[in-house]
C-alpha cells in the first residue's frame, strides 16, 4: 500500500503433534538437531515435531501435506532412535506461514522512501521470541530516532541493497 518492495516471502511450515509418548520426559526442553533443523518439544501428553523441509517453495500454501509425516518421522528416528515408537495421527497436523527474509533476520526501522513508515516484519519464525525487544526497539526509533538496545541499522531494510546480510545458523 505504501509502494515499498520488501524482500519478504511467505513459506509454509508444518507441525506434527504425536499421540501420548511417555518415553521422553515432559520436563524436557525443546530439542534441536542443528545439522538438520529437526526439533521437538513436549506438548500435552505427546510431542510436537517440526522441521523445515528444504523442498518447500515460497508461497501462500497453508494446507497440511500428509506426506510430511513420513519425512519428519524419518528425521526424528535418525536423531532420537526411541522415537520409532511414536504414533501420529496425520489429521492432527497443521501448517502455517513464516515470513522469510533472505538472511532470516527481521527488518526493523524506518523506510527511507516513506517518511513515517516503520517496519517490524520478516522474523522468519522468531517473531514471538523477539517481540518484547522488537516493541522496545521500534518504540525508541519512532520516539527518538535511535535505540540503546541494539545497533538498529544492522536490521534496517537497507541492508539488503547494501549487501550487509547476516548469516543465521539456526533456521528452524
Amino acid at each position: 500500500m505504501a509502494g515499498v518492495q520488501l524482500p519478504v516471502e511467505p513459506l509454509r511450515r508444518m507441525l506434527v503433534p504425536t499421540e501420548p509418548f511417555p518415553e521422553i520426559s515432559h520436563q524436557a526442553p525443546m530439542t534441536v538437531d542443528m545439522a538438520t533443523g529437526f526439533h521437538f518439544r513436549p506438548e500435552g501428553l505427546g510431542l510436537l515435531l517440526a522441521w523445515s523441509d528444504p523442498e518447500e517453495k515460497p508461497g501462500f500454501k497453508t494446507s497440511f501435506d500428509s506426506a510430511f509425516v513420513e519425512k519428519i518421522l524419518m528425521r526424528a528416528v535418525q536423531r532420537v532412535p526411541c522415537l520409532e515408537n511414536l504414533q501420529v495421527n496425520p489429521a492432527r497436523g497443521w501448517a502455517g506461514l513464516y515470513e522469510m527474509t533472505p538472511d532470516h533476520h527481521s527488518i526493523l526501522g524506518p523506510v527511507p522512501q516513506a517518511p513515517g513508515l516503520f517496519l517490524a516484519n520478516g522474523f522468519s519464525g522468531h517473531g514471538v521470541m523477539h517481540s518484547p525487544a522488537t516493541g522496545k526497539i521500534v518504540a525508541d526509533l519512532i520516539l527518538t530516532g535511535t535505540t540503546s538496545l541494539v545497533d538498529a541499522r544492522a536490521l534496517s531494510v537497507e541492508r539488503f541493497t547494501e549487501g550487509r546480510l547476516w548469516k543465521e545458523t539456526a533456521v528452524l
